[in-house]
């Protein structure tokens, strides 16, 4: 089950977008609008989660009753980083009302899922988004999602917690 909970941590929110900046771009938007029922809406819905798991697990593990329960958990953790990320701008008080994207950066990287795990190395391309933004009074931020994989040509975000800071 460890392996398997790893596996939804790299598949996190989901919503079709074809590129990283797609997904940065509706990410911020959710994030500035406060928009949980719109962020819920990106997270990979059981279909892409089972893909995904079916796609790197060659060793037929994990059934899809087993998916379905990542599926929620990994919901409700994503909920929780969304929340988790509107308290730090709320404590922070960060005004994103007429903020604007000024830079999209990608860092891309590889990773073993299953490292320190018995059975065949599980490996996956992540990609780390920075979103530079300016808020209408000008101060500069940058937002940064740890961990995005690539679905079926989709892009999904991770349910590991953002951050943000000041420029």
């Amino acid at each position: 089950m460890k392996l398997f909970y790893l596996l939804l941590l790299y598949c996190g929110f989901a919503a079709g977008q074809s590129t990283p900046h797609e997904l940065a771009e509706r990410f911020f938007r959710a994030t500035a609008n406060n928009d949980l029922a719109g962020f819920k809406q990106i997270y990979p819905d059981v279909t892409a989660l089972t893909f995904f798991i079916k796609s790197v697990d060659k060793e037929s593990v994990y059934t899809d009753a087993m998916i379905d329960e990542a599926s929620t958990i990994g919901t409700d953790n994503a909920v929780n980083s969304f929340e988790t990320l509107q308290y730090e701008i709320n404590r922070q008080g960060i005004s994103l009302k007429g903020a604007r994207i000024t830079n999209i950066l990608t860092i891309n990287d590889e990773i073993q899922l299953n490292e320190g795990q018995e059975g065949l190395p599980i490996m996956t391309k992540i990609t780390k988004i920075t979103i530079q933004f300016a808020t209408a009074a000008g101060k500069n931020y940058s937002l940064v999602i740890p961990q995005t994989v690539q679905i079926k040509d989709r892009w999904y975000i991770s349910e590991q917690q953002m951050e943000i800071s000041s420029l």
